[in-house]
């Protein structure tokens, strides 16, 4: 008597690929399914470069806020006019040659970071720390580096006009040919810094301390001396 022959081929190749397929299913809609990227709000985003914005992931250094660690991030690629970057860590930052006008920088950590030839007329920098940082032809018109910390910084060829430095530390630093007339440096520490060439007319060094300081060819006319002095 003939047997029938077992059905094993369809429902055998059913059971192997089912959950096969079901793990693919798995993967494919966890990972790669449309909006599975994490993306930041839009309000968080402050200006990103097209082609970052355009590949749909978030960009660290585009993100705009208070506290925020923008560390090493070149924010010149941005415009950060008006930011607020107060408390943000911006250690070895690049923000040479950008305009931060307006731009919030109350109590930033700046060391190392990069302000060559940038626009920060009138800007905060309150109680900020930036050891080493540079300011080389800066537009550092009317800031107010009031109770800053930026020793060993480089101000040479920047314009300083009127800047308030109260209070600061700007031990080592250097003013190489900096304008610096009119600005106020009520109690600062200019201890060991190197003001060659400087143009301090009108400028205010009540109290200062500028021990050590380097003041080869440095313009004094009617700066007013830590002894309280005005110099001729």
């Amino acid at each position: 008597m003939p047997t029938k022959k077992a059905e094993t081929g369809p429902k055998f190749f059913w059971f192997i690929t089912f959950p096969i397929g079901a793990i693919v299913y798995w993967v494919t809609s966890t990972f790669s399914a449309p909006g599975s990227v994490p993306t930041l709000p839009p309000d968080t985003l402050y200006s990103p470069s097209p082609i970052v914005a355009a590949s749909g992931t978030p960009d660290p250094c585009a993100v705009q806020g208070q506290s925020s660690n923008l560390e090493r991030c070149p924010l010149n690629l941005y415009k950060i006019a008006g930011a607020d970057y107060t408390l943000c860590i911006c250690n070895g930052a690049d923000f040479s040659g950008a305009d931060l006008t307006g731009t919030k920088l109350e109590t930033a950590m700046l060391a190392e970071a990069n302000f060559e030839g940038s626009k920060m007329a009138g800007v905060n920098l309150y109680g900020a720390v930036g050891g080493y940082a540079k300011f080389l032809g800066a537009n550092l018109a009317r800031t107010n580096f009031a109770s800053s910390i930026f020793n060993f910084a480089i101000f040479d060829g920047a314009n300083m006009g009127n800047a308030d430095l109260t209070a600061g530390s700007f031990m080592f630093a250097t003013f190489l040919k900096t304008d610096l007339s009119g600005a106020n440096f009520l109690r600062a520490n200019l201890s060991y810094a190197d003001l060659s060439g400087a143009n301090l007319t009108g400028a205010n060094l009540r109290y200062a301390d500028i021990t050590g300081a380097k003041l080869d060819g440095t313009v004094l006319t009617g700066a007013t001396m830590p002894d309280g002095t005005i110099h001729e």
